[in-house]
Parts: structure tokens; C-alpha cells; sequence
């Protein structure tokens, strides 16, 4: 994790060689052409607290726009994020015995298949594995989420939008669309955006997919811009061209890079660089 130091070096550095852009010079661009040629566009997924009390003013001193894409049902703290469950979880197991831990890998673990190592890849939502886990840990799901208060609350994104950032839908509860049929996906898309949007009287809406767009069909992103639920989709490919630009546009990730950051942005841009050469620099999918 970084630090708000790190960050903000990570920010400088951005700024000292291009030039920020918003979400609605982003919407409006009708190609890449109609941007800074030397342009970034930020954005942060999950709708972490933090984003208010650290990120934001940092970025307000410098000058740099956000778009912040929120789960619907986690606002106001109403649910979730089952990865935090499982950090909850972790957390709990270190102050057990070896007995212990292993007598609760037995009794909520393995009458579902799952190890504790298992458990931390996980990517789709336990539900009725972390009830089990919370009986046996002592873990009052309700108690905790209103105790530790770690999403942002509806206040907190109304001041974010006054002060200039945007705010777009990342699913209702950041399911895998991997594990979800045609439909389950295109409801993600179009109920967390329609919320988010109508919540917030936003005259635009947008999602980014959680974990990436990894797994999605044409068929889907066919069906999204024919009944037009979005105005622009992201996913996490990388510094790539994508069939359906600009509806979907891919985003390099830039958390828990090994190195220096700049090494990290180097690194994209020669890969990607080596994929247009060979003609690899494009996203094409199957229906």
C-alpha cells in the first residue's frame, strides 16, 4: 500500500511530463485525436473512505481530476466488499492457536472445497462460507462494517462531485463478470450505473468493470452500446487499443507495481510499444 507521501511523488511525476484530463473531456472526445497529445486521464475503483480523507485532497492541491468508480451497494456502508470480509477473516485466524485455525478450516472450509489458502484467492463472493466464518471467529459482520464505517458515504461523494471529481459504478457488489451469465452481467452493468447515476443526478453514466473486462463477450458489449446504459465502459488491459473505443476504454493499473513508478510506467509503455510492432497492440473478441 502506498503511502500519501508516495503518492503524491507519483502524482508530481505525471504532472511534470503530461497533462491531466477529466471524465468529460474523456466522454465528449469523439477519438483519442480530440485529447492532449500528452494526456492521462485518473481514476480510482471500490469507493474506499480514504479516497475522501487523503487521495482527493491531495489531488485538490494539485490540480488533477478524478473519476471514482463506486459499488452501489457498498454506499453508506450498506454492505460489504467481500475481500474485506476475508481481510477481516485473516485478521482474526493469526490469533489462533495451530489447532484452531485448523478445527476452523475443517468446520467452515472443507465442506465447501475451500482451504484458507484457497480462500484468499477467491473472487467470487462466499456468502454462506463467510456467514460460517464469522458464527465460529466471533465476527459480528453488521457490528464491524458499522464500527470500521470503510466506504464512502453519500455525503462524502456529494462533496467530491462539488468540488469537481466524478464518480461512476463499479458493479453492485464487485463480482467477477467471469462467473456471471450474458444477463447477470448486463444487469450489473446497467442497475449499478442507473443507480449511481440517479443517486447523484449524474448526467452521465459510466462503470468500470471489477477486475477488468477479462471474460466478456461481444455479444455483451454489442447489447450495451445498442441499448445505450452507458456512456463509456473501462477496463484494465493495459496501455492497449480496444475494438470497441470509445465505449470501452482499458486503463493501466498502477497499484502494487514492484519497483519505482517509473519504472513501472516504462515497462507498459515498452511492451506496448513491442505489441504495435508486431500487431498485437489490439483487442478483439469473440462473440
Amino acid at each position: 500500500m502506498k503511502s500519501p507521501e508516495q503518492f503524491e511523488a507519483e502524482i508530481d511525476f505525471l504532472l511534470q511530463r503530461l497533462v491531466p484530463v477529466t471524465l468529460e473531456e474523456l466522454l465528449t472526445a469523439e477519438s483519442d485525436q480530440d485529447l492532449p497529445k500528452e494526456s492521462f486521464f485518473l481514476s480510482f475503483d471500490d469507493g474506499y473512505r480514504e479516497l475522501a480523507e487523503i487521495i482527493c485532497p491531495i489531488l485538490q492541491r494539485k490540480g488533477v481530476p478524478a473519476t471514482f468508480f463506486i459499488c452501489s451497494s457498498l454506499i453508506d456502508n450498506r454492505n460489504w466488499l467481500f475481500e474485506d470480509q476475508i481481510g477481516l477473516v485473516q485478521n482474526r485466524i493469526r490469533g489462533l492457536s495451530d489447532a484452531g485455525v485448523a478445527a476452523c478450516e475443517s468446520r467452515c472450509l472443507q465442506p465447501y472445497g475451500l482451504t484458507f489458502a484457497a480462500l484468499r484467492k477467491i473472487r467470487v463472493p462466499p456468502r454462506e462460507v463467510l456467514e460460517h466464518l464469522g458464527e465460529f471467529l466471533g465476527i459480528n459482520w453488521e457490528g464491524e462494517l458499522a464500527h470500521h464505517q470503510p466506504y464512502l458515504t453519500s455525503e462524502q461523494i456529494r462533496v467530491l462531485l462539488r468540488e469537481g471529481f466524478a464518480v461512476g459504478a463499479h458493479g453492485i457488489d464487485h463480482t467477477v463478470f467471469e462467473s456471471m451469465s450474458l444477463d447477470e452481467q448486463f444487469r450489473q452493468i446497467d442497475k449499478s450505473s442507473r443507480a449511481v447515476a440517479e443517486q447523484f443526478d449524474l448526467p452521465y453514466r459510466v462503470f468500470a468493470f471489477p477486475y477488468g473486462e477479462f471474460g466478456v463477450s461481444r455479444d455483451l458489449l454489442l447489447r450495451v452500446q445498442r441499448e445505450r446504459v452507458v456512456d463509456c465502459l473501462f477496463g484494465t488491459r493495459g496501455l492497449v487499443i480496444d475494438e470497441f473505443e470509445p465505449l470501452l476504454r482499458q486503463r493501466l493499473c498502477c497499484e502494487g507495481h514492484v519497483g519505482t513508478f517509473s519504472d513501472h510506467l516504462r515497462s507498459h509503455l515498452g511492451a506496448a510499444v513491442l505489441r504495435h510492432w508486431r500487431g498485437r497492440n489490439y483487442v478483439q473478441r469473440n462473440s
